[in-house]
């Protein structure tokens, strides 16, 4: 064997080496929602500390919005096909975006009792039920029914003050509308509507991270407003691709 083929040989190994050390890396970042969802959860328990409690509960949220992409990319099914990334994400979701704000339910935050036991113990039942579903995706990437965000919920009622009962009545709504199968949004897989959604949502959660360290307390106006528009923009969008895909199913 000649030395170029030697030499080649060896760079085609060491891109494959390289690919599953990036591959594996890639799970580990997935991985560290739960090192950030354990912090959450110390400062909500030990510290009471709310502020640092969303902002490592955001820190989770931003990981999960770019591991996916960072797998496709890397090839991870191919390079770390051990480890079942699917599974590892759904794990840290469940636990960062259900077990963690029914808990922040469950302590009274926003609700007074029996309202936050009734509640906490419903979100905890509907997300084991939508985290289980083999249909929970469409293979277009849509969720089917509401999507979970208990986390975005949460931050945004303690916010807004709203009082026991009308955020009792809102978790019950929201609860009810994940079982009824209106395809929403994958914001970072729905190919429809993705460079708004995008354009829309990206700043939206740098915006979060700047009001959560620097104006926790008292959220500016042009924030509240500003989530509003994102909020009514994803429903808006999602009802309306929904729409759109029975209509071509008819036709």
């Amino acid at each position: 064997m000649g030395r170029c083929q030697l030499s080649f040989y060896g760079v085609v190994f060491m891109k494959k080496t390289l690919s599953h050390i990036i591959a594996y890396a890639v799970h580990m970042f997935t991985a560290s929602g739960l090192v950030f969802a354990l912090l959450a959860m110390y400062y909500v328990t030990s510290k009471h500390n709310l502020q640092w409690y969303f902002i490592f509960l955001t820190v989770t949220t931003v990981i999960d919005a770019v591991d996916g992409t960072l797998a496709r990319k890397f090839k991870v099914k191919e390079f770390a096909a051990t480890v079942d990334g699917a599974l590892l994400d759904n794990i840290i979701d469940f636990i960062t975006y259900s077990f963690l704000p029914a808990y922040f339910m469950f302590s009274s935050e926003i609700l007074d009792n029996p309202y936050a036991i009734i509640a906490s113990i419903v979100v905890l039942f509907v997300s084991g039920y939508q985290f289980c579903q083999t249909n929970a995706k469409t293979d277009d990437h849509y969720f089917v029914g509401f999507p979970s965000y208990w986390n975005i919920t949460i931050m945004f009622l303690y916010w807004m003050q709203l009082g026991t009962v009308i955020n009792f009545w809102f978790i019950m709504v929201l609860a009810v509308s994940a079982f009824i199968p209106v395809r929403y949004i994958y914001p970072s897989r729905t190919k429809p509507l993705m460079v708004p959604t995008l354009i829309i949502t990206v700043p939206w959660t740098f915006a979060i991270l700047y009001v959560l360290i620097w104006s926790f307390k008292a959220p500016p106006l042009w924030f509240m407003y500003y989530s509003l528009f994102v909020i009514v923009y994803y429903y808006f969008a999602s009802f309306y691709l929904n729409w759109k895909y029975k209509l071509m199913r008819k036709n």
